[in-house]
């Protein structure tokens, strides 16, 4: 793609440094890196160990969502309770 001025238009999905050298190596298997290298936690990662982690993240699940909705409705009818009684004048 390119914007008018016939310039190209950058993309943000993949970072490409031209100053990777094969002296820097992945933090987890320690293969020397291509041009390619992703981010893991601030750690530099192959391709490989980069899918593997990404695969190794939990999933979300409905479960998890339908607990984290009740925690959430509790803490706020808690937090109801607690404002009503600091308002209630004192005798």
């Amino acid at each position: 793609m390119s914007d008018s001025l016939g310039m190209p238009t950058p993309q943000f999905g993949t970072a490409e440094y031209a100053g990777v050298t094969s002296t820097e190596r992945c933090q987890f298997c320690h293969q020397s890196l291509a041009k390619t290298y992703y981010r893991v936690n601030g750690a530099m990662a192959c391709s490989a160990c980069a899918e593997r982690a990404q695969h190794e993240l939990p999933k979300d699940s409905h479960s998890m969502f339908t607990r984290g909705l009740i925690f959430g409705i509790g803490g706020a009818i808690l937090g109801l309770i607690i404002y009503a009684y600091l308002q209630l004048p004192l005798a």
